[in-house]
């Protein structure tokens, strides 16, 4: 049996969480409360904070652990929350930053080459400028893009129970991609 004030207080974060990778999906720490970027420092402005964002150093496994506590939450409670919207929303980002040279919108300012980061070829992995521990990474980070590819499984079969085809296929073909290169490289 799930304590019901457990239950509840899990699904509300999941809900929040939701709400700022919508506003944000490189966001990595946000604000319950919105603050216009023109009442932030022109420095923090650069850094790309306002509206919900307070720090936008983009880290891959943020949107992991979204989807690891989603699935966890599904099987332990039987309820799938509605979420496929931010599952694109996520998965989407994952996919653009595969060819992030290319497609990237994301920039921050304490990066190389104005913001962009290092240099880096298409390897099938989704690029991700910073750890966990907010240190910067030099290339692509093998441990976030392995939970990557274990979040992915989590998206396919919540895709297949919300019936979003489109969803399942994407993430499918993502996983794929990124696991054969961490397979192969």
């Amino acid at each position: 049996m799930v304590n019901e004030t457990l239950r509840r207080v899990v699904r509300e974060t999941l809900r929040a969480q939701a709400f700022y990778i919508e506003e944000d999906p490189y966001g990595n720490s946000y604000s319950p409360s919105y603050k216009a970027a023109k009442d932030y420092s022109p420095k923090a402005q650069s850094l790309g904070r306002g509206g919900y964002v307070t720090t936008r150093n983009y880290e891959m496994d943020s949107g992991a652990y979204f989807f690891r506590l989603l699935w966890h939450y599904w099987k332990k409670t039987g309820e799938l929350l509605e979420l496929a919207k931010t599952a694109h929303v996520m998965v989407d980002t994952w996919v653009v930053e595969q060819k992030h040279e290319e497609l990237s919108p994301y920039r921050y300012p304490e990066l190389v080459r104005n913001g962009l980061g290092p240099s880096l070829g298409y390897t099938g992995m989704s690029f991700t400028p910073f750890r966990p521990s907010d240190d910067q990474t030099k290339g692509y980070n093998i441990p976030g893009n392995q939970f990557g590819v274990l979040a992915l499984t989590y998206v396919t079969e919540m895709a297949r129970e919300w019936a979003d085809a489109s969803l399942e296929r994407k993430a499918e073909r993502l996983k794929l991609e990124v696991w054969l290169y961490l397979l192969f490289g």
